[in-house]
């Protein structure tokens, strides 16, 4: 992974999975339907992109009428983060239970900034100024 892929898309896709609260797969997007691309189109402006919802299968996840939409390369780019939380899970030698468990130990290896703000923010770190 270059540097360029990893400020822009893999960086990105780690604040958002320590935002959600969980590490999305591809089964977790659809693609927009033709209304709701209007929709996207009015709202933020005409792309040549594919357009993706994150549903996941938790109902809290969202609140009514909200919607999660990722462009087809930053959906893309949570695989690499994925990648990235497994690497390090694996030379840790530790053994994870779960995906939260993977998380939490990720969170208290990368810098503060991937996790600030949500609960898996490490107690006792000074927050960046």
């Amino acid at each position: 992974m270059d540097l360029h892929e990893f400020f822009f898309l893999t960086s990105p896709a780690l604040l958002k999975i320590f935002e959600f609260g969980f590490i999305p797969t591809k089964d977790d997007f659809c693609e927009l339907t033709p209304t709701l691309y209007q929709k996207y189109y009015r709202e933020v402006g005409q792309t040549n992109e594919r357009i993706f919802m994150l549903l996941p299968d938790d109902p809290n996840f969202q609140q009514p009428g909200e919607m999660r939409v990722v462009t087809e390369k930053e959906m893309l780019s949570f695989d690499k983060a994925k990648q990235l939380i497994e690497i390090y899970c694996s030379e840790s030698k530790e053994t994870f239970k779960n995906e939260q468990e993977k998380l939490i130990f990720v969170a208290s290896v990368l810098p503060p900034v991937f996790s600030e703000g949500t609960k898996y923010q490490v107690q006792g770190r000074k927050k960046n100024k």
